[in-house]
Formats: structure tokens, C-alpha cells, sequence
């Protein structure tokens, strides 16, 4: 299977059924933790097919949002494309990408979100990511295109909106497109209540001084109209395609592609869908009839 779940290790079985059983005794006590987990992330070992780009990119640290940001650079093209990663990803996650711009003429950009990959931190957010985000594109002066996987999509619907990024042209893959979704899905996986969900969204709007409005993508994508490509596995168990299809509906003027067993991320890697994004920021459309 290309999509398998992950294991789900002993002690974190043992997290799950703590936080399900105060949520119900002691629901304060519930909501604080999973508040706590929330933006907690976790690292990962790096792919063998990321470690080629990984050392073959010119990297730099910036400091942003009080952290240590990892930029990678790929190419001396004076097109940039900008690879955004999604949550516990990393800037090589766009390995698979980098080759075929670089022939095509570009120069890609890509980098480790807080608390991701090389950069530092323990936790993030998005707001955090969209401010990282939106440095790195004033830094550049601006993008043809960003390509991004997963939560990099929601961050750039709301950069869009928040900063007004100089960009000509978005790829958004495997992204979730709503914050209930987000909500309800990481309050499966803590196991926890529904009560603790929507206090975790009413704590994220009172710290972050934000509404779901300003956050959630059926509120955000009226008011956009940059070319998109949307390409969505219809076999990705971690984000279900129908996010990409609700996008899809409300984003005037954009694109989506459906594949199948590929999953939430062997997506990255294939030929045909590295294909049809190249051809679509190169504005061939016909790709896509």
C-alpha cells in the first residue's frame, strides 16, 4: 500500500486514552493539553530519495519569527518557483521537483518551515508559517509559482489573503482546504471530544487575535482568483480528496487533478503529476483538457 497509516506507537496508544478520559472527567484540564499538542511537531528521519537534493542545494539560515529558518536554493534560473512543505515536512520534501525545473530553466526555492526539517523551534502555527512565508517571498521578490503540499496550501490561501503575496501562479497538493476538517481530524487522531475541538478553535482565535474567516478556506477562496492546479489523490487517507473538490467548487478559475494510489505523499513523486504542474505553471493548459 502507498498510503498505509503510520503505527501507532505504545506510549502515544497510552496519550490517546489519557486525554480521552480527562476530556470526559476533567474537560478544562482536556482542552489545555490537546491546545498543547496541537502545535506540537514532530520530526522525522529524511527520506533516501530527499537526501541527492538535500546536499546538492546552496543553503542559508535566516532568522525569522524568533527562529533559525532553513532556505534551500536549487539553480540559477531568473524564474524562481517556491516549494512549500506541509506539516512535519520538510524544504526536501520537494526533491522530486527540483531536477525537472532546473531543466526547464528555473531556479527553486524551498525551506524548513519553524520547527521543521533544519530550522528551529518545537512548535508552530500557521499564522507563524504564513509570516515566514511571506518574508521569503519579499526576499525573493517574488515567485512564479508556489508549490504547495498538504498544510503549505492552507498557509499560502491565507498569506494570499493576510499579505498579498507577488505570486503568478499556485499548485496545491493533497492540501485540506478547511479548519474543520483540521479540527475534526486531529481531534481523531488525540482521540478526544468534540467539546475539546471547538475549545481548541476558540483558544486559536482568542491567541492569534483571528477568525475562522480569516483561516478557513470556504471563506478565503471567494476572494482569490491566481490560477490554481489542485491535484488530490483519491486515495489519500489523510486528507480526503473532497477537501480539493470543495476548493475546487469555491476558487474561480482553478484546475484539479485526481489520481489514484498515490496517497498523501508518493504523490510528490510521480512523473505524471511533476509533469502536469511544470506544464501548468508554463501556462500549457491543454495539459489539463
Amino acid at each position: 500500500k502507498h498510503n498505509r497509516p503510520e503505527k501507532i506507537s505504545f506510549v502515544f496508544q497510552v496519550i490517546r486514552t489519557f486525554i480521552k478520559v480527562i476530556s470526559v472527567i476533567l474537560p478544562p484540564i482536556g482542552v489545555a493539553i490537546a491546545y498543547r499538542l496541537f502545535f506540537k511537531c514532530r520530526s522525522f528521519a529524511r527520506p533516501a530519495h530527499e537526501w541527492k537534493e538535500f546536499k546538492s542545494a546552496t543553503k542559508q539560515r535566516i532568522k525569522l519569527v524568533g527562529q533559525e529558518i532553513q532556505l534551500y536554493e536549487w539553480g540559477q534560473g531568473d524564474k524562481k518557483i517556491l516549494f512549500h512543505h506541509g506539516w512535519q515536512g520538510r524544504g526536501s520534501s520537494a526533491a522530486a521537483f527540483v531536477q525537472p525545473l532546473l531543466d526547464k530553466g528555473y531556479k527553486v526555492v524551498a525551506f524548513d518551515g519553524p520547527a521543521h526539517g533544519e530550522s528551529t523551534g518545537k512548535k508552530s502555527n500557521l499564522p507563524e508559517f504564513a509570516e515566514v512565508l511571506n518574508e521569503i517571498v519579499k526576499r525573493y521578490d517574488g515567485f512564479e509559482a508556489i508549490i504547495a503540499h498538504s498544510f503549505g496550501g492552507m498557509v499560502t490561501s491565507y498569506a494570499l489573503q493576510r499579505y498579498k503575496l507577488d505570486v503568478k501562479r499556485l499548485v496545491f497538493i493533497s492540501s485540506p482546504f478547511t479548519m474543520s476538517f483540521i479540527i475534526s481530524s486531529f481531534s481523531a487522531i488525540i482521540n478526544t471530544t468534540q467539546y475539546v475541538g471547538k475549545r481548541i478553535l476558540e483558544k486559536i482565535e482568542k491567541q492569534f487575535n483571528i477568525t475562522v474567516e480569516d483561516i478557513s478556506g470556504e471563506y478565503l477562496a471567494p476572494k482569490q482568483d491566481l490560477p490554481l492546479l489542485l491535484i488530490h489523490d483519491e486515495d489519500d487517507n489523510e486528507v480526503p480528496i473532497s477537501e480539493a473538490i470543495y476548493q475546487n467548487k469555491l476558487w474561480n478559475g482553478s484546475l484539479l487533478i485526481k489520481t489514484s494510489e498515490l496517497g498523501h505523499r508518493k504523490i510528490l513523486r510521480d512523473d505524471d503529476v511533476i509533469i502536469a504542474v511544470i506544464e501548468f505553471i508554463r501556462q500549457k493548459q491543454e495539459v489539463l483538457t
